[in-house]
């Protein structure tokens, strides 16, 4: 491996960019659940929050998409291996969830009517996220490496 490849690698650009989404997918159901829970003059704040976050969670998810396939054909010189492949789906199909809560945030704006949805898609791309991010830690460190345990 040459000395650019290796300090582009190590300046782990790709587990950086990856946690940003992964929180915003986060924020997207858990801010909603709480609004329902507080009292109103609280709810509407975090609705409003919640409204932001599903707006920019779509370049986030980009980022990170962009990163993970700029990263993995850095380190392993292709992108056609069967794992780097499923990350590839399931990262569209990650993208496209967040475009939809992108949607329903810029056309509506998150509120009691529509938090529930909210909450479900929040929930579903999270564990979209969660598996990428398991994958992901197993293509960097092994199965068993020190980043999988747990």
């Amino acid at each position: 491996m040459n000395a650019q490849r290796a300090k582009l690698l190590g300046l782990h650009l790709h587990p950086i960019a990856v946690h940003f989404p992964i929180v915003g997918s986060t924020l997207s159901f858990a801010l909603p659940l709480l609004a329902l829970l507080v009292p109103y003059t609280l709810a509407f704040r975090l609705f409003d929050f919640t409204t932001l976050v599903a707006m920019v969670l779509p370049l986030l998810v980009l980022v990170g998409a962009v990163s993970g396939y700029i990263g993995g054909k850095m380190r392993y010189k292709t992108t056609t291996a069967s794992a780097l492949k499923k990350k590839m789906y399931l990262s569209i199909i990650y993208f496209v969830l967040s475009l939809i809560q992108s949607y329903m945030a810029w056309t509506s704006g998150i509120h009691v009517d529509n938090a529930l949805i909210m909450i479900a898609l929040g929930i579903v791309s999270s564990v979209f996220a969660a598996v990428l991010g398991k994958m992901g830690s197993y293509l960097f460190a092994g199965r068993f490496g020190p980043y999988t345990a747990g």
